[in-house]
């Protein structure tokens, strides 16, 4: 009965963490960004390669594999997780190779929401995993939710999920180096020798897609042997240091064959990597410090007290075991946790990153190794003094009022982020509404609609034909009325359309020209959302006049954070010009 409501607790723990992630970061998975692209060009090749190359998903992985060497850079294991949400979009679009009579390759289309869920998924996983492993270790839970509740406040994370989307290799590199941490030290307490031999084999996998997944995790070789070191030193007995040993050679080897790889291209980033003066070294840790703290618990006090008193008990207590296992393992984890926290910072420093979000991997880490030392500490008090070590839990508070003094202004930086990369976006969602409930149903002839957004919303042409196209089911049609299977974005990005036997046929335009040179059966006008417009406005064409009149029907954009201007966007359908009647 014990084992069960362990389990329910942990289960409870599970979903606690996965919610909190995902209801933070709840603009990620909006459905308003449903069909966002992955990319514009600036961001990522990958849309290119995937998108408007011809062949397999296999040889596209290869060549997406070959240009990343091209500048410098070896990322495989990354390829493979960046051409998941391709490879499923035509089945999350409910696309049929059957109905439309084209190869399944050709049906992918980005989706910034279903890679948004893939991403959110792999965090909420990398946070469980390394939860349960404190568990594991030190019989604690209620301190291993400290970093699921501060993690998400960060703006590096925020950035993952929207600047670099199709970019951030930090997320599964924190999955894989979770899966190999967890595995491997759930491998040293494990007394029976095909459990630990199978944890082991699994540990090693995930830290070969680590390496594969991003250059930066060769300070493996250099923070393994490191942790084992400080182990050693802790340990007051003979221990089995083979599998340290195993892994340290493994992540040396690894490192020389990444650095090779590297090294023998001289395009990218990798000319970007040399070595600095001090005064720029000091500019770059002070700028890194900066986004290291940010809503983190690196520069308080109680974010490393308990490191300190962890390294204080352990100690004490180095020949003896807490929750059964050696402390000397307890020290190699944490030891472990800091030095990777502290590598991944450091090696960005030569670099000078002005994106946020390449330092999410050590506030993940130092996180976590706060996470463990209060674990360790509150496990080593109630081994000591019984049920009085429970006091311990009244510190949770120092964590609680951080934690509310943050919310606030992680709340508003997320909004403000959310809103610059999204801005209008929801707009689209709704006028895409809008013209499935202006134009008729019935209509057998092609029909148009001009959008004028003008030069100070930026225009979501694409997001607004996808939504047309795959949800309001328009046949969407080119300027000669010929219909349009693929959509070429101006910098990147490919869509393929669907063909609906009994939809409506759609021209859509945003080209002011056009206003001039045929009648559109709705227009939508932009303005600020407090101004009055013009209930009526007439066009002059080159035989005739064309005249739009206001309809009522309004759609308005304004952001959570109330940093960007808000606007509305205001319906016109046609009407016969007075002129014309008093003529007839």
């Amino acid at each position: 009965m014990n084992k069960l409501f362990r389990y329910i607790g942990l289960a409870a723990i599970i979903l606690c963490i996965t919610s909190w992630l995902f209801h933070f970061h709840s603009f990620a998975v909006d459905k308003t960004l449903r069909y966002r692209p992955l990319a514009n060009g600036w961001v990522s090749y990958q849309a290119d390669i995937f998108l408007q190359n011809e062949g397999k998903l296999l040889g596209k992985m290869r060549q997406s594999i070959a240009d990343d060497l091209n500048h410098g850079r070896f990322r495989p294991a990354f390829t493979l997780y960046v051409s998941l949400p391709y490879a499923i979009s035509p089945l999350a679009h409910g696309r049929s190779v059957t109905e439309e009579g084209r190869p399944y390759d050709k049906l992918s289309t980005g989706d910034l929401r279903l890679f948004s869920f893939i991403l959110l998924g792999t965090v909420a996983a990398s946070l469980i995993l390394m939860s349960l492993l404190i568990h594991s270790y030190t019989g604690e839970i209620v301190f291993s939710l400290i970093p699921a509740f501060f993690i998400p406040l960060s703006p590096a994370l925020t950035e993952n999920l929207l600047q670099n989307y199709i970019d951030s290799q930090e997320i599964p590199m924190l999955l894989w180096l979770c899966g190999w941490i967890f595995f491997f030290f759930i491998a040293l307490k494990q007394e029976k020798s095909f459990l630990r031999t199978s944890c082991l084999a699994a540990s090693f996998f995930f830290l070969l897609l680590s390496f594969l997944a991003k250059e930066t995790a060769v300070i493996l070789s250099v923070a393994i042997p490191a942790a084992a070191a400080a182990a050693w030193l802790f340990s007051g007995k003979k221990e089995n240091w083979i599998p340290f040993i195993t892994c340290s050679l493994l992540a040396i080897c690894c490192s020389g064959a990444v650095y090779l790889i590297v090294s023998s291209h001289t395009k990218g980033y990798a000319t970007s990597y040399s070595a600095l003066n001090p005064a720029e070294i000091q500019d770059a840790l002070q700028r890194l410090w900066t986004g290291l703290t940010k809503y983190s618990l690196s520069n308080k006090i109680y974010g490393w007290l308990p490191v300190g008193f962890f390294f204080i008990l352990a100690f004490i207590s180095r020949k003896k075991t807490l929750n059964g296992i050696p402390v000397s393992k307890h020290v190699a984890l944490l030891a472990l946790l800091l030095l990777l926290s502290s590598g991944f910072l450091l090696i960005l420093v030569p670099w000078r990153p002005i994106l946020i979000k390449y330092i999410l991997p050590s506030i993940f880490f130092y996180l976590f190794a706060v996470a463990l030392s209060l674990s360790f500490t509150a496990a080593w008090l109630k081994e000591r003094y019984g049920k009085a070590g429970y006091l311990f839990l009244l510190i949770l508070p120092c964590y609680a009022i951080p934690f509310k003094g943050y919310y606030p202004s992680a709340c508003w930086e997320r909004d403000y982020w959310a809103d610059q990369a999204n801005y209008g976006v929801a707009a689209a969602d709704q006028l895409a509404g809008s013209i499935d409930r202006a134009l008729k149903k019935d209509a057998e002839g092609n029909q148009a609609v001009f959008v004028e957004y003008g030069a100070e919303v930026p225009w979501g042409k694409l997001h607004l034909m996808r939504i047309l196209n795959l949800d309001k089911k328009f046949n969407l049609l080119d300027a000669s009325g010929k219909e349009i299977l693929n959509y070429q974005m101006p910098k990147a990005e490919l869509t393929s359309f669907r063909q609906h036997e009994q939809g409506r046929r759609l021209y859509l335009s945003d080209e002011k020209n056009d206003l001039t040179a045929r009648r559109f059966d709705a227009v939508y006008k932009v303005g600020k959302m407090k101004e009055k417009p013009a209930a009526e406005f007439t066009v002059q064409a080159q035989e005739t006049s064309l005249c739009y009149r206001m309809t009522g029907e309004r759609i308005d954009w304004e952001g959570k954070s109330k940093s960007f201007p808000a606007f509305s966007l205001h319906e016109y359908l046609p009407f016969e010009c007075a002129s014309e009647k008093a003529a007839d």
